[in-house]
């Protein structure tokens, strides 16, 4: 794998990484937007006392 320097998280094929524990919150949101949407993304967020998906992330996750 190589260091992206700009995103906060990153997936290739199976292995899921990120830049620390608040990246990680959306980390393992993002299989949950994924598979369900945006919107129970947030709702999850909003049970865990999260932001996901607002301006302070620096850049999205990485798929490749």
């Amino acid at each position: 794998m190589k260091a992206e320097p700009d995103l906060v998280s990153v997936r290739d094929r199976h292995l899921v990484t990120s830049a620390g524990v608040t990246a990680g919150i959306d980390m393992a949101l993002a299989p949950v937007e994924e598979d369900h949407g945006p919107e129970a993304a947030r709702d999850v967020a909003r049970q865990l006392g999260g932001l996901h998906g607002t301006p302070r992330r620096s850049a999205p996750v990485q798929r490749p």
